[in-house]
């Protein structure tokens, strides 16, 4: 019988000999800087194990893994000496008398916590350096330590919240090189470094000596030069009739030639210093450009010309079926990239947002954003083509409206593009999109006007209002206006209530993007009726001006000294003309030019742009916009927002 019961003993311990091998419950792996840390459970209720194998494996090439041991009551380790930026696989094995039991993985990838400094500058004074810089956001910077040659001087800066220091003592006409190091209870950051050359000091920084007429300039006082105390305020002058106040200004120069550019600092004495400068500021350097890119050729129809936050660059979208939306250099005409879509033909153009994306529908079931560098932000599949110009806000809120049966509104986080609400809407055609002030959003179609709050409620409705497709609203006071079809010419619309206040009735067939004087006039132009017509505030008419040519797609633009700007379609007397209007009366002076189905607008550098069914990018030297809606979608960028 003892026999028989040895037997079985032996014969239950050989089954079991493998579930007493009992892995580690679960690894966690903690990424710190140059060292990770691991922590690990084991089952419950089981016995430790003699001694855990704990392995660590880089994804890259040429860097070291390891091994350690650690006894079986451990559950953690701190692995050190690992690469930043470098993932790493680690494996945790326990190990008993019986075997080893099957490894767990986890893996992190290292990242420092040395933060360097961004922005580090060195401005040079006589006999000095101001050395500038941006702090890290971390609450374990402990100090800095700066260093520069020739001379090997150093200097370690106890308070980690500073953002400046001046280095005195150094011989001018001598260049030097200036390193900044940020110290960490575990070690030291990246260093970063600047170089500047003591020596004759300029009162004024400026982001540029030489600069095209209205290019945006960044100007600065020096403090190397105004160092009778602290600085409280700055006024500028610019030799151009310009003036500015502030520590930092941007101003862009009507005028060409070698201009004074004067800064008068104020004192924390009340006491004041000027001094000045000059700045080289040179002519327009294009004035036509074709639309032609390493294969791409782009002709406009509907679309206009967009521009940047900043205004250096311009977008336009084309109708060729490849290549639609071009990028432009502002200052020097430069094409800098194309973006293809398949189909934007005669689709409302592209606006610009509030960090330089650009959104543009197509005649295609596609919305896109773009990146300022030409590359796709995100797209959106839609009900149907979005022909009709979006709108967008300050604080990035997208609408477009797409057309079908129903045509649809998207609200959009432009940001993510996510919609967040979507509302249906009469008609089949979307023909316009607005936002005011508050963020309210107005929406036509072929059928109604709507308005709804920035939540997606409604608002209000107007029934009975056909709204031009492809168009664009214009906003005055508390007047919507509207381009609509056939013979009702131009809609007044209050924008509290949804009442129509007035319809011109004149026009014919399709009437196209209304724009506003400062005095209230309303403009627009009539494709059938071949005419622009000017409309008092009340919905009089004051003047009509016939054109003798078809008025397709084509958007007025108005200017400082009241001038309108207009290009036409078809030939007069043999050939296109471009229109110069005087908004007091509609007489107008003709010259011959491309082609134009699209909108004008206005650039950052006081000119009129507009792209052709030629194929060009055109422009007109102006005195720049009237201080309204003064073209369409309202601005450079196109936002068709007020808010």
């Amino acid at each position: 019988m003892g026999v028989v019961l040895l037997a079985s003993c032996q014969k239950a311990t050989t089954l079991e000999r493998p579930f007493n091998l009992y892995q580690v419950g679960t690894l966690t792996a903690t990424a710190g800087d140059n060292e990770a840390t691991l922590t690990w459970t084991t089952l419950d209720g089981k016995p430790n194990p003699e001694l855990f194998i704990v392995t660590w494996t880089p994804d890259a090439a040429g860097v070291e893994g390891g091994k350690q041991e650690l006894s079986g009551d451990k559950r953690e380790l701190v692995v050190k000496d690992l690469v930043n930026d470098c993932g790493y696989t680690f494996g945790v094995q326990a190990k008993y008398a019986s075997g080893l039991a099957q490894k767990i993985t986890a893996k992190c990838t290292p990242k420092t916590s040395r933060f360097a400094v961004t922005g580090f500058s060195a401005n040079a004074g006589s006999e000095r350096v101001l050395l500038r810089w941006t702090k890290p956001e971390t609450d374990r910077l402990s100090s800095y330590t700066i260093t520069w040659t020739p001379g090997n001087g150093s200097q370690k800066l106890t308070d980690a919240s500073l953002e400046q220091y001046m280095v005195n003592g150094l011989t001018n006409d001598t260049e030097y090189e200036f390193t900044l190091v940020c110290n960490y209870p575990n070690g030291d950051s990246d260093a970063v470094n600047a170089s500047a050359t003591p020596g004759v000091v300029s009162p004024v920084i400026m982001s540029m000596t030489e600069a095209i007429k209205y290019q945006q300039v960044t100007f600065e006082y020096n403090p190397m030069y105004f160092m009778a105390g602290e600085v409280t305020a700055v006024s500028w002058t610019f030799g151009d009739g310009g003036s500015a106040e502030g520590l930092k200004v941007v101003h862009g120069f009507s005028t060409e030639g070698t201009l004074e550019v004067k800064a008068t600092v104020t004192y924390a004495d009340n006491t004041s210093e000027s001094a000045s400068t000059e700045i080289a500021i040179s002519g327009y350097k294009w004035s036509k450009q074709a639309l032609s890119m390493g294969g791409y050729t782009g002709f406009v129809k509907a679309s206009n010309p967009v521009f940047s936050p900043d205004g250096g660059m311009l977008y336009i979208s084309t109708s060729n079926g490849q290549g639609d939306v071009f990028a432009l250099d502002t200052w020097t005409g430069e094409i800098k990239w194309t973006f293809p879509i398949a189909k934007t033909t005669y689709g409302g153009g592209p606006v610009v947002g509030p960090d330089g994306s650009i959104y543009v529908g197509a005649q295609e079931k596609v919305f896109r954003a773009i990146k300022p560098d030409g590359t796709l932000k995100w797209s959106f599949e839609t009900a149907g083509n979005v022909e009709a110009f979006p709108a967008i806000t300050s604080d990035n809120k997208l609408y477009f409206v797409s057309n079908g049966s129903p045509a649809i509104l998207y609200a959009m986080n432009a940001t993510t593009g996510a919609a967040e609400w979507t509302k249906e809407l009469d008609g089949g055609t979307g023909s316009a999109v607005a936002v005011d002030a508050e963020g309210n959003i107005y929406v036509g179609t072929n059928s109604a006007i709507w308005s709804f709050s920035a939540d997606g409620s409604q608002r209000w409705k107007s029934d009975a209002i056909n709204v031009t497709e492809r168009g664009s609203f214009a906003i005055d006071g508390t007047t919507l206006y509207a381009g609509l079809k056939a013979t009702a010419g131009v809609g007044a619309i209050d924008m509290s209530t949804g009442t129509i206040k007035w319809t011109s009735n004149l026009g014919t067939n399709d009437n196209y993007f209304p724009i506003v004087g400062p005095d209230g006039t309303v403009y627009y132009t009539s494709k059938g009726g071949k005419k622009i017509f000017a409309i008092n505030p009340d919905g009089s008419k004051k003047w009509e001006s016939p054109t003798a040519a078809a008025l397709i797609y084509a958007g007025l633009v108005l200017t400082a000294d009241n001038k309108l700007y207009i290009g036409t379609q078809a030939a007069i007397d043999g050939s296109r003309q471009l229109l110069t209007v005087n908004a007091a009366d509609g007489t107008f002076t003709m010259e011959p030019s491309d082609q134009v189905m699209s909108a004008f607008t206005f650039g950052p550098d006081a000119r009129v742009y507009y792209g052709t069914v030629a194929g060009n990018l055109c422009t007109i030297e102006t005195v720049g916009p009237a201080a309204s809606w003064s073209m369409r979608g309202g601005n450079i960028q196109g936002t068709n927002s007020l808010k």
